[in-house]
């Protein structure tokens, strides 16, 4: 009788251990994700990771956004140097800025206004949708910790709506339309916010004063004062390139870190010296999350 009791509780630990370690891995030993897993699992996998952060009560994190002008390339050698004194940028030019938050009960201690929703991309939301084929997984690696990263494909939008979209950010007004920032890129929206990234580079590369829109009514400056610019933008498209999402994640499906690689684009034709001139302007935005000390 002792025998048979021993050996129940043997098969019921063993068949625990492996339900735990399937449970875990997904198998004993196999990763939940590898670099044969599909979009939507890699993503979803991600996604997970977001919401946990996000929900969570108290942990630390440090953000760095870097901009860099990369270049200017235009038919009009001289227009680049015209263009650099307008912006105050040099190609090469790079400036930093830094966010440190200390979430203690979901709120930053600075700040209460600051949550972990609303700090940890995408601001204000999870990742819920996404177009998996305008995705591609470029590598996953681990077992219990994970490192991963994705791309998303290149989108473009008209400047004008990207400017009427992100007017109230640029004039530091709220709320901003988040349908039509949503409608700038839907595919960036998903996991990124887009109003944020955009204005940035906007603000880097002068475009409202060139457009005329720097009082945020382009029809009341553009006939008169505009038409005397010495150098305006008439037209342009405004896209987000290939953007680049790595991340590390720890076994408790928490966010360790998360980097956001996403190159803006202008390309514009430029009223100088009488004629019109072609000219693509990119921008490097590059934002850096560090997430510690997490109280489970």
């Amino acid at each position: 009788m002792k025998k048979s009791v021993l050996t129940a509780v043997v098969c019921i630990l063993t068949v625990s251990f492996l339900f735990y370690g399937c449970n875990k891995t997904g198998g004993i030993g196999k990763p939940l994700i590898s670099n044969s897993s599909t979009a939507e699992e890699v993503v979803d996998f991600y996604a997970d990771a977001v919401k946990n952060s996000k929900n969570s009560r108290n942990f630390n994190l440090d953000v760095v956004t870097t901009i860099k002008l990369l270049s200017i390339d235009s038919s009009a050698v001289i227009l680049k140097d015209v263009l650099e004194s307008v912006m105050g940028y040099k190609v090469g030019d790079s400036r930093q800025s830094r966010e440190n938050f200390s979430f203690s009960g979901g709120t930053d201690v600075s700040d209460a206004s600051k949550t972990p929703l609303n700090v940890i991309q995408p601001a204000g939301t999870y990742i819920e949708t996404f177009n998996s084929a305008s995705v591609k997984i470029k590598a996953v690696d681990g077992i219990k910790t994970y490192s991963l990263s994705f791309e998303t494909a290149k989108e473009s939008a008209p400047l004008d709506t990207v400017m009427n979209a992100i007017r109230p950010i640029l004039k530091g007004e709220q709320p901003a339309d988040k349908t039509a920032i949503f409608n700038l890129a839907p595919v960036h929206s998903a996991f990124i916010e887009v109003g944020d990234i955009l204005s940035t580079a906007v603000d880097i590369l002068g475009i409202s004063s060139m457009m005329n829109m720097g009082n945020g009514n382009s029809q009341k400056n553009g006939s008169a004062s505009g038409s005397n610019q010495a150098i305006r933008i008439e037209k342009g498209v405004c896209s987000i390139d290939t953007m680049e999402i790595r991340a590390e994640i720890d076994e408790n499906r928490l966010l360790k870190s998360v980097t956001v690689i996403a190159p803006v684009e202008l390309n514009a034709d430029i009223y100088f010296m009488g004629n019109m001139v072609n000219t693509t302007i990119r921008v490097h935005v590059l934002q850096k999350y560090a997430f510690s000390n997490y109280e489970q």
